[in-house]
């Protein structure tokens, strides 16, 4: 009996399931029902098997292409107006984009369910407003991370990134940095905090004051009330004296039909783009925003 299981163990290495069970079928003919009961069992054995070999080591998605996910929130808004501007011949009123991308590239390399991840983020102002429609400003934020999850169930996951920004642009118009951060998530009933803290690395030539308008910290606080979502984010180079600088950004997003939503985003402050990161900015705008 042990050298007939032994035989069968590596048989099912180099036999498929459809020969199993024909092997079966011909036990079956003869009469032999316990030798086809065991070809039976080892046909569904195998199939089993073979099913749990292709299964993938690392998380799937069925919903993404090649497990490519959405990052920062994907949006556009036709229609943004901007109280104060800059003397450059821009218009007020404007179109605004981001999109925003994320791809994870390794998975448990240290047994602590981490994951390594790119990403690819970028915002556009579209002077939609202009006969000649040219883009203003864009600025392109690659970035690696690793996320680790918690075993909280409030206390989601910490993560550690390098995140490069910049607008492409050369000369006066120049605008770039790069920054190591700590952030993580935490979650509570409708209620989400994300505290993120950051050092800059490298040459700030093109902008050597930038961390006293953006400063050194921010935070996401989200309120979720069924499909609506409610969130805020809030940043301060954190003096106390008349150089504070503290920006925020109010945002609804709200269902529309399948994964279209609605989106209202109000921003008051510093760094709504590069370009105007010392610039006091007071700008509005509706779109629509794509949340999976």
């Amino acid at each position: 009996m042990k050298i007939f299981k032994i035989l069968m163990l590596f048989t099912t290495l180099l036999i498929s399931s459809d020969e199993f069970y024909n092997k079966a079928l011909e036990f079956e003919k003869r009469g032999d029902i316990q030798n086809a009961m065991k070809f039976y069992k080892l046909a569904y054995e195998n199939k089993t098997a073979k099913k749990a070999q292709v299964s993938p080591q690392k998380p799937q998605t069925t919903d993404t292409f090649w497990d490519i996910k959405t990052y920062d929130l994907n949006y556009l808004m036709p229609v943004t107006y901007t109280k104060n501007i800059a003397d450059d011949g821009r218009k007020k009123v404007e179109t605004k984009f981001q999109f925003s991308v994320q791809k994870p590239i390794f998975y448990d390399i240290l047994g602590l369910k981490e994951v390594v991840s790119v990403a690819y983020s970028q915002t556009s102002w579209w002077q939609t407003a202009k006969s000649s429609t040219p883009f203003r400003e864009s600025n392109y934020r690659p970035e690696i991370f690793v996320q680790i999850p918690t075993k909280d169930d409030t206390f989601k996951w910490v993560k550690f990134g390098f995140l490069h920004e910049s607008n492409g642009k050369g000369g006066g118009e120049s605008r770039s940095w790069n920054r190591v951060y700590l952030s993580s998530f935490l979650e509570l009933n409708r209620f989400t905090l994300e505290p993120r803290i950051w050092t800059s690395v490298g040459d700030l030539d093109d902008n050597k004051d930038i961390k006293k308008y953006i400063g050194n910290a921010d935070l996401k606080v989200g309120y979720k009330l069924g499909l609506h979502t409610l969130s805020a984010k809030f940043s301060s180079n954190l003096h106390l004296d008349n150089t504070n600088r503290t920006s925020a950004q109010l945002d609804w997003i709200f269902p529309l039909f399948s994964d279209m939503y609605g989106y209202i985003s109000y921003f008051n402050g510093y760094g709504d783009s590069l370009i105007d990161y010392n610039r006091h900015t007071n700008r509005i705008g509706i779109g629509f925003a794509i949340l999976n």
